[in-house]
């Protein structure tokens, strides 16, 4: 388990090992919401799925 510290900008850095895990590359898009527990989920938005929402072919 990691532990990340919240920065004067609100900002995080995501541990090596969860960006590697999950394939995060910078300018990559993240999802970002609380579950039904009150943790905090990052996911990866998928290039298709950005595109779709921002209404480009």
């Amino acid at each position: 388990m990691n532990k990340v510290k919240v920065t004067r900008s609100f900002q995080v850095t995501i541990p090596k090992e969860v960006r590697e895990a999950l394939g995060i590359r910078v300018g990559d898009y993240l999802r970002v919401y609380l579950d039904d527990k009150g943790r905090i989920v990052m996911e990866k938005i998928s290039a298709s799925r950005r595109t779709l929402r921002a209404g480009r072919p």
